[in-house]
This record gives C-alpha cells, structure tokens and sequence, in this order.
C-alpha cells in the first residue's frame, strides 16, 4: 500500500510539473505577442531616413532633376582610364541618356583640366538598341575629323567612351560606332572599330 501512495503522489508531483511547465510556456508566448509582434518593425536607414536638416533639404531639392552617373576619360600619361561620379539632367528615353553622357564626355576635359575623352564638336544623330544588348551609335563626322592625338590616345578615348556607355545604360552589352551613317574602320587610323566593342573595365582606376 505504502509503496502504490508513493508511486501515487510521485507521479502527481511530476502531473503537477508538467502543467506549471505549460502555463509558463503558454504565458511567455502569450507575453511576447503582446508586447512584441504588436510593435512597430525597426526603421530601416534606407527605407526611412532620419529627418534632414534645412541645408540637406535645399541640396536635395536643388539635384531633383538631376541624375548621377559615372563618366570614364582617359589619362595617357597613365595609360588607364578614370572614372568620375558626375551629375547630368533627367532623361526621359535612352536617347537622351546617352545624348547627356556624350555632352559628359566633351566637357570633362575642359572643365577638369584633363583630355577631354570625345572631341569637340561631337554630335550623336541617332541611337538604335538591338535586342541582344549591342548600341548602335552614329555620330557625326567631326568625332573623327576633329581628333587629336596619337594610337594611345585613340584607345583610350574609345573604350572610355565605350565604358561610359555600357556601365550607365541598362541592357546594353556592346556599342558599334557608326559615322555618318556607316561603319568606320578606325576613328583616326589607328584602332579598330568596324566590329561592336566590348567594354574595358580593366583599364579602369579605382575611384
């Protein structure tokens, strides 16, 4: 008899443990629901930022209608090709994209003290995007006529312009330079363009 009581209450004892168990399990959920899945996620730095002060907002409403690019201009002397962060207007169309990075690339120079990576007077007639990513850009005759510079700079120059293009403007793979309306051999005698060219990243210095 003694021994059935004590079976009895040793497993009451752990009946009683188990449901303790339970209930706290049971109220610790029921607490962080409560005080937990009701709160507000974390704000995200990028999602919401924190409020700007009046200097930040006036610079922020001063570039609404502009854009940020990077440009690439050549630097013989270093036989490489830097890039720039630069801002341009807002485009409306693929175009105009590439209508203001051309106008990016003719001024670099001027305005940076630095050889300007198309020369001037460099107009481009018209754009046409295959479907399997290559530009087709003609230009007018004076990016050749009015070209200076020897083999290097001819090199640079075109893959600058090559690298401007396919790094800011989506889906494009390849750019075949056409001059007034057909295709060219070289720019200025020296390097070859008759084929779609690839973009020359490995030329690039680091910003």
């Amino acid at each position: 008899m003694r021994t059935s009581e004590g079976l009895v209450r040793k497993y009451s004892t752990i009946l009683n443990i188990f449901i303790w168990v339970i209930l706290i399990i049971g109220a610790s959920s029921a607490f962080y629901y409560v005080i937990y899945k009701n709160q507000a996620p974390p704000r995200s730095p990028e999602l919401f930022p924190e409020p700007r002060s009046s200097e930040q907002n006036s610079s922020q409403e001063s570039a609404i209608d502009r854009f940020q690019v990077i440009i690439f201009y050549p630097e013989p002397k270093e036989w490489e090709i830097k890039a720039e962060k630069v801002w341009i207007n807002k485009f409306t169309d693929q175009k105009q994209l590439a209508q203001e990075l051309i106008k990016e690339l003719t001024i670099t120079g001027e305005e940076k003290n630095k050889l300007k990576s198309l020369p001037k007077g460099t107009k481009l007639n018209y754009l046409f995007i295959s479907q399997e990513g290559i530009a087709y850009l003609d230009f007018r005759g004076e990016i050749s006529r009015n070209f200076s510079g020897g083999a290097l700079e001819e090199y640079l120059t075109i893959y600058a312009l090559v690298d401007t293009l396919v790094y800011n403007m989506k889906g494009i793979v390849k750019i075949q330079i056409l001059i007034d309306g057909k295709e060219a051999a070289t720019l200025a005698g020296h390097v070859d363009i008759s084929e779609p060219l690839l973009a020359a990243f490995s030329l690039v210095r680091e910003m």
